[in-house]
């Protein structure tokens, strides 16, 4: 950003992982949200306006991704169709922010934190920052992530023992669609058919096919990861209202 001769931020054009704009871009993917959430718990009648802004924000980035692909005739069976986990994980948050219903939100919150998160950390993308697609890869993410930290802390929703299950077996159902999809079209979403060009989680789980299973095992921990903080807390309120019960002789 330029104002007169004075130059307050100018990302670099080449993307360095955890560098300066990669962590710039992380902190306000966690702090736009949480500033949200802490007007939203003081200003009621905010919620809803900032539950919109996200709906518009990732309807409108999802748009546009498909337009530069358009533009720049890379607009294919293989690339376009709705079928990358992210894709789904932006459907579910579009639907939990606009409804508030339990379902879209439990795969919203483990398909966007276990999925999205982890593509938003170790991006598949040449990251070029002169380009109009590497700002519309990382607003899809942060998007996706930012929406769920303001459903947790501003919307004040939560993952339960049944969200576990509601999410993994969504997940099979998803694994299975886009193995078909890419059968028929010769396609890798969900890079279920090779790895990610860029260096990735997916690199420390083996050869293909073996990965896949590998994906599977580290789907369990990373939901059991990211329920953790909800059983604990779960914990902690019982063993409160058991020791109060106690202290009253109850």
């Amino acid at each position: 950003m330029k104002i007169g001769s004075v130059i307050f931020w100018e990302p670099p054009l080449a993307f360095q992982l955890f560098g300066p704009t990669h962590l710039f871009i992380l902190a306000v993917t966690f702090l736009v949200p949480l500033g949200m959430a802490a007007i939203t718990r003081r200003v009621k009648k905010a919620e809803p306006y900032f539950a919109w802004f996200f709906i518009v924000l990732l309807l409108v980035n999802r748009a546009a991704a498909l337009l530069v692909n358009f533009q720049e005739g890379l607009l294919t069976w293989q690339n376009a169709l709705p079928i990358q986990l992210c894709d789904w994980a932006l459907a579910v948050s579009v639907i939990a922010l606009w409804t508030r219903r339990q379902l879209p939100f439990d795969l919203a919150y483990f398909w966007g934190l276990s999925g999205t998160l982890q593509a938003l950390l170790t991006p598949d993308t040449s990251a070029n920052f002169a380009n109009l697609r590497t700002w519309i890869f990382f607003l899809a993410h942060s998007g996706i992530v930012a929406a769920i930290v303001f459903l947790v802390f501003g919307g004040c929703m939560r993952v339960y023992p049944r969200s576990l299950v509601h999410a993994w077996l969504w997940s099979q159902f998803y694994l299975l669609v886009a193995l078909l999809v890419n059968r028929l079209l010769g396609a890798n979403y969900g890079y279920l058919c090779a790895k990610p060009v860029h260096a990735s989680l997916l690199d420390w789980l083996g050869p293909w096919p073996w990965y896949l299973g590998s994906l599977e095992a580290l789907a369990l921990i990373f939901y059991g990861f990211f329920y953790l903080p909800f059983f604990l807390s779960d914990w902690w309120r019982c063993r409160g209202i058991a020791v109060a019960a106690r202290a009253q002789g109850i």
